[in-house]
């Protein structure tokens, strides 16, 4: 039996694990950002690691954990 080894990539970014939750969870960012009643662009923000796009600290958090709630993580592992 042969054995490839090969590169598995994990997201390292708080942007990376959001876009890779949302997307094992089948959700569209519309789709995503109605569920957490969090706006699209905070969205497309954040995973795309743009945080100068982003409203002031504190709606920012109040986003991740709502984030988070959809998908029934803690916010801690997209707090590095």
């Amino acid at each position: 039996m042969i054995f490839e080894s090969r590169q598995v990539s994990t997201p390292t970014t708080v942007g990376e694990e959001l876009a890779a939750q949302r997307q094992a969870a089948g959700f569209s960012v519309a789709l995503l950002a109605e569920r957490a009643g969090v706006s699209i662009s905070i969205i497309t923000a954040l995973e795309v690691n743009d945080y100068s796009r982003l409203t002031p600290d504190i709606y920012t958090k109040q986003g991740l954990r709502r984030l988070a709630q959809v998908f029934g993580v803690e916010t801690e592992i997209w707090q590095r």
